[in-house]
């Protein structure tokens, strides 16, 4: 059990993980028969191979960065589809349109969903408070480093808690855990 909360824990054993661990354990090199990966082997997340945490964890990256990484954690739903096989490192939106288009995505095929990303938004705005946080420039930083493709992956299929003071946390993404039965 590797520093998640307690929790997180209970509800989800070890499918919950810090964010930078969770990305790592969803990635594989491209299959080069296949193709292999768009940036042609010139050095992207896919590529890096075991140096993956020294390609999405720099010596330069700011402590707001890093925190986002080690401090907010991610479980990826049980029924998530596999990540995309090839994956591209290129970024053709930014973080706010590519959140935007996840919900909508999400929207367009479960109208009503209970996913927390999606309450509350308004197609015009945009404006909610999940929206805003996962819109921050850190997220920026990730976006630039995990490609657009494995972003909406984890926008649509995975549950996001984000830190609080004295070891709180805020669920801005996923199905609310509060639905849930919590096992003491």
């Amino acid at each position: 059990r590797k520093r998640v909360p307690d929790v997180l824990w209970r509800l989800f054993g070890d499918r919950a993980q810090p964010l930078a661990d969770a990305i790592i354990a969803l990635i594989h090199a491209p299959d080069a028969d296949a193709g292999g990966c768009f940036c042609e082997r010139r050095g992207c997340l896919y590529c890096s191979g075991s140096n993956a945490m020294s390609y999405l964890v720099r010596p330069s990256d700011t402590a707001e960065y890093r925190k986002l990484l080690t401090k907010c954690f991610l479980v990826v739903s049980e029924d998530a589809p596999p990540v995309p096989g090839l994956h591209t490192c290129c970024t053709r939106w930014s973080q706010r349109e590519v959140v935007r288009r996840s919900i909508e995505k999400i929207l367009a095929t479960e109208p009503s969903s209970r996913n927390l990303i999606c309450r509350n938004y308004d197609k015009c705005t945009g404006g909610t408070s999940e929206f805003s946080q996962l819109t921050s420039s850190e997220w920026d930083v990730l976006l630039q480093r995990v490609g657009d493709v494995l972003m909406t992956h984890l926008l649509m299929h995975a549950s996001f808690f984000l830190p609080l003071p004295r070891k709180n946390y805020h669920q801005i993404s996923g199905f609310p855990i509060s639905d849930l039965n919590i096992k003491n």
